[in-house]
C-alpha cells in the first residue's frame, strides 16, 4: 500500500525519479516491511563472523528448468568444475546477468574477506568466467552445487546442500547472497537452515 502510494505521488507531480531512486526506496520498504523482525531485535552479525559465503543463482539461463538436467549429466562425465564450467563456455553458455553480478559480488566478497563460496553452479561458473585464474588459484576453496539430474533445485534444496558441505568443514554461518528480488526468501529459509542466523 505504501509502495502504490510513493508510486501514484512520483506520476502525480513533476517529480521523475530515477531507477536508483525508485529501487533504494523499494528496498528500504521491503526492508522496513517484509524481514522477519524489526530492526531493534536483530542480533548484530558482522560479516567478519562469518564461516562462508553462499550465492543464491537467480534468473534464467540459457537451459530451460526441464532441460538443466543435461548440466548434471555433463558434470558427472567430466573430471572437474572447471572442466564442466570450459565445455560450457563452449558451448555459449549464457548464465544470466544477474549471476554475472552475483558472481562479481561474490569475488570481491572472497577477496576482502579472505571466506570460501559454496554456491550454485550458474554463480560459481559466472565467477569462474570472470575470474580464471583467481578460480583455479583458490580452487580448494570454491564449492559448486550442480542441479539434480531431473528436475530444478529451488531455494531450500541449495540451502540444504550448502549445509551439508559446510558441517563437512565445521563451518555454521553463511554470508547468503542473492538477487534483490529473491533476498528475503532466502534469508527465511537460511534462518531456518542455519541456526547459527
Amino acid at each position: 500500500m505504501l509502495l502504490y502510494f510513493f508510486l501514484v505521488l512520483f506520476q502525480s507531480t513533476n517529480f521523475n525519479p530515477t531507477k536508483e531512486v525508485i529501487m533504494s526506496l523499494r528496498k528500504k520498504l521491503l526492508d522496513t516491511f517484509l524481514l522477519p523482525e524489526p530492526f531493534g531485535r536483530w542480533k548484530a552479525t558482522d560479516a567478519l563472523d562469518a564461516d562462508f559465503i553462499c550465492p543464491r543463482a537467480f534468473g534464467r539461463n540459457t537451459y530451460s528448468d526441464k532441460a538443466v538436467g543435461r548440466v548434471a549429466i555433463m558434470r558427472k562425465c567430466l573430471e572437474t568444475d572447471i572442466e564442466t564450467f570450459e565445455t560450457l563456455k563452449s558451448e555459449r553458455f549464457d548464465a544470466g546477468s544477474p549471476n554475472t553480478r552475483l558472481a562479481l559480488l561474490c569475488h570481491n566478497l572472497a577477496t576482502t574477506l579472505d571466506k570460501p563460496i559454496i554456491g550454485q553452479w550458474e554463480v560459481m561458473h559466472e565467477l569462474y568466467c570472470s575470474f580464471p585464474e583467481w578460480y583455479k588459484i583458490h580452487e580448494k576453496d570454491l564449492f559448486t552445487i550442480w542441479p539434480p539430474d531431473e528436475g530444478y533445485l529451488a531455494t531450500r534444496g541449495l540451502l540444504l546442500k550448502a549445509e551439508a558441505i559446510a558441517k563437512e568443514y565445521g563451518w555454521k554461518t553463511p554470508i547468503v547472497v542473492a538477487h534483490p528480488e529473491h533476498i528475503q526468501r532466502c534469508f527465511f529459509l537460511a534462518r531456518e537452515i542455519f541456526q547459527a542466523i
